[in-house]
C-alpha cells in the first residue's frame, strides 16, 4: 500500500491499514514491543506459554497494539492467527467453536497478511512438511507422529495430512477430507468410518471434533506449531467489542462464554499449552460482568496488590492497562507531537514537499495541544484522523 492510500486510511478510520504501518507508527510502545521481541518470543520458543489481556476505552489503540505485535511475530518465523470479533465471531460460545476460529486463521510465517494469504491449520501443516528437504520432510512427519504434546486422535489426523502433503496427494479426496476434518468444516459432510474402510493406512484412532474432545484438541491446536517446527505460535483476539455484547446474552450464555474463558486461563496455568501466546484485547468491562458472575474468572485475572489503595504499574501483569505498556502515554508530554511526526513522515514519502511540511507541523502542534488535554477514551485515534486529513488535504494541493 501507498503512503497517499495509508494517510486516506487514517484519515477515513484513525487506525493502520496494516501490519507493518501500525509497526512504524506505534509511538509509546517501543519498549513493549522490545520486551515481547526479546523476552516473551524467546519463552514460547522454549515451550512456554502466556496469556495477556490488554484493556483500554474503544478507540485507545488495542487493535493497533495486536497489529503491531503480530508483524513482529510474524517476521520472527512465528505463527500467527488475529481473531477479529467485531466481525460477530464469538470464540469461547464454546470448545468447538473456540477450535474453529483458531483452526481458520492460523497463519503459516511465510505468508503475507492479506485477502489472498493461504491460511488454516492445513496450511501451516503443509508448509512446515515441505519447507524442509525430502529427508527432513519424513522425520518432520514422523516426530508429529510421535508427539506427546498433542492429543492422540488429533496428532493422527495432522500425521495423516502429513503424509498426503509427503506424497504431494493433498489435493485429492482423502486429502479435502483430512482438511476438513482439521478445519472443523461441517459444510462438508464426512465419515471417519468410511475413511478407514477406503484407505487402510490411516492411523488410529483419527479424531473428528466433537463436544468430548473439543477442550483438548484447542490446547492440541495451540501446540501444534512448535510441535511442526515453528518457533510458536502467538494468538490474538481482538475482541473490543464483543465484550459489551456479552451484556446482550442471556446469563446462561454469558455464563458458559466466561467458564470457557476461565478454562482457558487454568490449563494456560497449569501447562498443557505448550509454545502459545495469546493476546486478549478488551474493554474493562469484562471484569466487572467476572466480578458479578463468575468470581472464579475474576480471581484469575485480577491485580494482585500488594499495597492496598496503590495501583501498581506492572507491564507483565495478566491483567493489564494498555496506558501500562506505553511510555509516554497520550496523558504524558511529547505523545501526540510524536504521532503527529510519524504521520507527517508519511506525507512526505506521499509526495509533501518539506517547505510546506512546516506549516502543516505547525497545526499537527495545535491539535497535539487539544488532544492531550481531551478527558474522551478515542482521543488517540480522533487525533489520527484529524492529523491525517491535514497532511492528506496538503499533499492533495500540492500534487
Amino acid at each position: 500500500m501507498n503512503a497517499l492510500d495509508i494517510l486516506a486510511k487514517l484519515a477515513e478510520s484513525g487506525t493502520p491499514p496494516d501490519r507493518e504501518s501500525a509497526l512504524g507508527m506505534s509511538v509509546g510502545l517501543e519498549k513493549t514491543i522490545k520486551r515481547f521481541e526479546d523476552e516473551t518470543l524467546p519463552f514460547a520458543a522454549e515451550g512456554g506459554a502466556e496469556l495477556r489481556f490488554v484493556f483500554a476505552p474503544y478507540g485507545r489503540g488495542k487493535t493497533h497494539l495486536l497489529w503491531a505485535l503480530q508483524e513482529v511475530a510474524r517476521t520472527k518465523g512465528f505463527v500467527t492467527a488475529y481473531i477479529d470479533c467485531n466481525s460477530g465471531q464469538s470464540p469461547f460460545a464454546s470448545a468447538q467453536k473456540t477450535y474453529q476460529i483458531i483452526a481458520n486463521n492460523m497463519l503459516p510465517p511465510g505468508q503475507e497478511i492479506g485477502v489472498q494469504a493461504i491460511m488454516g491449520s492445513d496450511a501451516v501443516i503443509h508448509e512446515a512438511i515441505l519447507s524442509t528437504g525430502n529427508a527432513g520432510a519424513k522425520q518432520k512427519y514422523y516426530d508429529i507422529y510421535r508427539d506427546a504434546r498433542l492429543a492422540c486422535d488429533f496428532r493422527n489426523l495432522v500425521a495423516a495430512y502429513g503424509r498426503l502433503v509427503l506424497s504431494g496427494k493433498e489435493r485429492e479426496q482423502l486429502g479435502t477430507g483430512l482438511r476438513a476434518l482439521l478445519r472443523a468444516d461441517s459444510s462438508y459432510p464426512i465419515r471417519v468410518s468410511d475413511i478407514y474402510r477406503d484407505e487402510k493406512w490411516l492411523p488410529r484412532p483419527i479424531g473428528k471434533l466433537v463436544r468430548r474432545n473439543a477442550a483438548a484438541w484447542v490446547r492440541s491446536l495451540s501446540s501444534l506449531p512448535i510441535a511442526l517446527g515453528y518457533p510458536g505460535f502467538v494468538l490474538f483476539f481482538d475482541e473490543t467489542e464483543q465484550t459489551l455484547s456479552l451484556q446482550a446474552m442471556s446469563r446462561k450464555n454469558r455464563q458458559i462464554h466466561l467458564a470457557n474463558l476461565r478454562n482457558l486461563v487454568d490449563h494456560l496455568a497449569i501447562g498443557s499449552f505448550h509454545g502459545c501466546i495469546i493476546y486478549y484485547a478488551v474493554v474493562e468491562e469484562l471484569l466487572e460482568i467476572a466480578k458479578r458472575e463468575l468470581d472464579a474468572l475474576r480471581q484469575r485475572l485480577e491485580r494482585v496488590r500488594f499495597v492496598e489503595g496503590i495501583k501498581l504499574r506492572n507491564p507483565r501483569a495478566v491483567w493489564v492497562n494498555l496506558d501500562e505498556l506505553t511510555e509516554p502515554t497520550p496523558e504524558e508530554e511529547g505523545f501526540f507531537d510524536e504521532l503527529g511526526n510519524r504521520i507527517l513522515k508519511i506525507g512526505l514519502a506521499a509526495g509533501l514537499p518539506s517547505n510546506f511540511a512546516l506549516e502543516i507541523k505547525k497545526t499537527l502542534e495545535g491539535l497535539s495541544d487539544r488532544y492531550s488535554n481531551s478527558i474522551s477514551g478515542g482521543a488517540v485515534r480522533e487525533f489520527v484522523k484529524a492529523a491525517a486529513s491535514h497532511v492528506a488535504h496538503g499533499v492533495k494541493q500540492n500534487a
